[in-house]
């Protein structure tokens, strides 16, 4: 069993590992996108971008104003002063306000994960790289699983080892490590960034995920499910940093995996070569 699944993993690694590397690689990039963007260009003050939830309210020109305070109320008029409209920098706009702006860098970032810089013409139509990008990710959940079950331990004794870096032996061992090792680490996260993914590659895979929520949650909700678990926004900063580092691992493991084939390859040819 495991001969099969070992064989799986390699031959669907070897063609779509360099696919993986950058998916995951920007994907690790776009985890932080949200701050790094709100520390480098903050959302400018506009009249527009007041929250109509009584933190300002237009008045009939048009114009935004603060709702004073108790305090206020006692020392001026209604028509008092207007104040500045300001949006929180980590906030996330409404519908029909003005929308943090978005960074050119995390735009072709996000073009490049999500369709390998080949976008769509309209939204929802297919493009060669959004089929390359959703083949790829399903590829990978393949090649994840299997990775499980090549790697799982046949003794109780081979756990500690089998998870374990071996940063002081060399670089060779820890290279070695961190494919067998760190990949199982950070398996269970891009599964879950992966199966999350496939919603926005595939219609018939969307529906099929969103069809196991029906009629527990509206489909506004299950969307916004599906997109937090797949950003890692679920747990806060902790599952957004576990994100980041997964996703870097799994930007890793393919060129790991490469150097391990190649290695391997190399000693059966010396050793054909010394039975010859």
């Amino acid at each position: 069993m495991k001969t099969l699944f070992r064989r799986l993993h390699l031959w669907l690694s070897l063609p779509f590992g360099i696919v993986f590397s950058i998916i995951c690689l920007t994907g690790a990039l776009l985890v932080f996108e949200k701050e790094i963007t709100a520390a480098i260009a903050p959302v400018p003050a506009t009249a527009d971008a007041v929250r109509h939830d009584g933190a300002g309210r237009p008045d009939a020109a048009g114009h935004a104003h603060a709702r004073p305070s108790r305090q206020d109320a006692q020392t001026a008029s209604a028509a008092d002063r207007p104040a500045t409209a300001h949006v929180p920098q980590t906030g996330t706009a409404r519908a029909g306000h003005a929308r943090p702006p978005q960074l050119p860098f995390f735009r072709e970032v996000r073009k490049l994960h999500r369709w390998l810089l080949d976008a769509p013409a309209k939204k929802g139509e297919p493009s060669v790289g959004k089929w390359v990008v959703g083949i790829s990710t399903l590829m990978m959940v393949i090649v994840l699983i299997s990775g499980v079950v090549v790697w799982w331990p046949r003794h109780a004794g081979q756990w500690r080892r089998r998870l374990t870096l071996r940063w002081r032996q060399g670089w060779r061992p820890a290279f070695y490590d961190s494919h067998v090792a760190l990949g199982i680490y950070a398996t269970a996260f891009l599964l879950l960034m992966a199966l999350t993914g496939l919603t926005w590659s595939f219609g018939w895979y969307r529906q099929m995920a969103y069809g196991l929520f029906d009629g527990l949650m509206p489909a506004d909700e299950v969307r916004r499910l599906f997109y937090s678990l797949h950003t890692g926004q679920w747990g806060g900063l902790l599952t957004k940093t576990l994100y980041f580092l997964s996703a870097l691992i799994g930007a890793l493991l393919p060129w790991s995996g490469y150097w391990m084939w190649l290695k391997h390859r190399k000693r059966r040819a010396s050793r054909a070569h010394l039975t010859y």
